[in-house]
């Protein structure tokens, strides 16, 4: 194996790691600024969210391709579902499979940010290797 093989992986497995404990800290704390257990009771909530999955899923988005942000987002929502299910009472943990559909929408908005971000970056790499090729 390459060492740069090995480096993939390893930011793949931080990607991982990172977008889970980020999911579920993101719950709880949402939790405890808002007032209510679930991000999606608020509005300050599910802004907090939204914030929270956005700005790690954009930085990731710069640094590096597409796969990067994508596993972490959905580490991530896999963290959100797991730490309602988890830390959430008798209520939360019935309503768990329609929470699992619903929280594909904290998805959404750091979904296409990031996307966005990607589309950005790579039309800038394009450009400067246009620019060294001409020189």
């Amino acid at each position: 194996m390459r060492a740069a093989d090995s480096v993939r992986e390893i930011r793949l497995l931080w990607a991982a790691i990172s977008g889970m404990l980020i999911g579920a800290f993101n719950w709880l704390m949402v939790g405890l600024i808002s007032g209510s257990f679930d991000p999606f009771d608020s509005s300050l909530g599910l802004l907090i969210n939204q914030l929270i999955l956005a700005i790690p899923a954009m930085r990731l988005a710069w640094l590096y391709r597409a796969h990067v942000w994508l596993l972490f987002l959905l580490c991530a929502y896999v963290g959100l579902n797991a730490a309602s299910y988890v830390f959430g009472s008798l209520e939360a943990r019935a309503w768990f499979m329609p929470g699992a559909f619903t929280s594909v929408v904290f998805l959404f908005y750091p979904a296409v940010l990031a996307l966005g971000l990607t589309v950005f970056r790579a039309f800038q790499r394009k450009r400067s290797d246009s620019r060294l090729s001409q020189d």
